[in-house]
């Protein structure tokens, strides 16, 4: 396996890979519809959305709606630890949650969404839109 940093990767321009419309599968659970709903304008808006990127997001997705639901499992039960015949252990939920976020993790990087991975892509990042600031064209980061 290779080690060290991953190789930076030029964002496709080919007019193949603009953004598409990428409607959630109908056998999404109702929060991985929602995750999916909120993810896929971003990707379209940073032009990182085409239609290979299905199966990936069916996972990420799927990966959140099982984080939220061991939290809420974590939440209910009161505690990290249950009581079993060989002793205290860890609850179940806990491990699911754990195992849950280095999917999430995993998945997130490998579609673009983290920071880490934008800048392997070289995606540009839009400046805000601020306020008039007087004093911003006397500092270093003028215009």
């Amino acid at each position: 396996m290779p080690v060290g940093r991953k190789p930076h990767v030029e964002v496709l321009t080919d007019p193949a890979y603009r953004p598409v419309d990428l409607s959630a599968p109908d056998f999404l659970s109702p929060r991985a519809k929602e995750k999916w709903n909120e993810l896929v304008p971003q990707m379209e808006e940073m032009g990182l959305a085409i239609p290979s990127d299905v199966t990936p997001l069916v996972a990420l997705c799927t990966t959140w709606a099982t984080l939220r639901q061991a939290l809420d499992d974590m939440e209910a039960a009161g505690s990290l630890y249950t009581q079993t015949q060989r002793g205290w252990t860890r609850h179940p939920s806990v491990v699911a949650f754990e195992s849950a976020s280095r999917e999430l993790r995993a998945w997130c990087s490998e579609l673009g969404l983290t920071a880490s991975a934008q800048a392997r892509l070289h995606i540009p990042r839009k400046k805000p839109k601020t306020a008039y600031n007087p004093f911003a064209a006397k500092g270093q980061y003028s215009e």
